[in-house]
């Protein structure tokens, strides 16, 4: 695995991230009630990409730990000021990325990661490194956008990097995001689109029985 650096881009981008309103509401709330309907109150769960905090602090009541990760101390220093009561209980903030877990020998129930994977430069090898953190029975609950076949899209988001306003954005298609995750050993066990009509794959898996002792 490898990976770009953009905690610079993310730090400065946080305040303004986290005045940012949801974008689908309706979209949100369902992706919530199929996360938290693989989720159970014995469960060992770490989020990848946690931004200011909100998705951890609405499901880490579904479970024993959820420990919340994301690169960006400026996002982590929101999601304390929001959310750091919460840390009493069950819920942690932690600056880390996938490849600080993967030097550890902690696994865990589940791995989520919601809108993280299409702005990751390596996402095979991200995807692989993230059946190395699941226990053996373990699932990942993943949600991205697959922005391939929209070429207005791509040409803002171009025109945006030119001036430092996005990060890198990696684009494909629903059916290519499946198979990368197939290909990494995983078994897809849900699918579904909130919102459908941009596109954002929702996809539950569990390694495959042949991969699963392939660590």
């Amino acid at each position: 695995m490898h990976a770009t650096d953009t905690a610079p881009f993310w730090n400065r981008t946080a305040p303004r991230y986290a005045k940012s309103p949801v974008a689908d509401e309706d979209a949100y709330q369902k992706t919530l009630e199929r996360t938290r309907a693989h989720l159970d109150s014995e469960m060992d769960v770490v989020e990848l990409g946690c931004g200011t905090g909100t998705t951890a602090s609405l499901l880490a009541g579904s479970v024993k730990r959820y420990t919340a990760t994301d690169i960006s101390q400026g996002m982590l220093t929101i999601a304390r000021e929001r959310h750091g009561k919460q840390e009493a209980a069950n819920l942690t903030f932690r600056q880390a990325s996938l490849f600080d877990l993967a030097n550890e020998e902690k696994r865990y129930d589940a791995i989520l990661a919601f809108n993280l994977l299409h702005l990751v430069d390596d996402l095979p090898g991200y995807l692989r490194g993230m059946r190395q953190l699941l226990a053996p029975d373990g699932m990942i609950v993943v949600k991205s956008p697959c922005l391939a076949g929209r070429p207005l899209f791509w040409l803002a988001i171009r025109t945006m990097q030119i001036f430092g306003k996005a990060p890198p954005v990696y684009f494909f298609t629903a059916k290519e995001f499946e198979a990368m995750l197939e290909t990494a050993g995983f078994h897809i066990i849900e699918r579904g689109d909130y919102p459908v009509k941009a596109r954002s794959r929702f996809l539950v898996a569990r390694p495959r029985l042949e991969a699963a002792g392939d660590r």
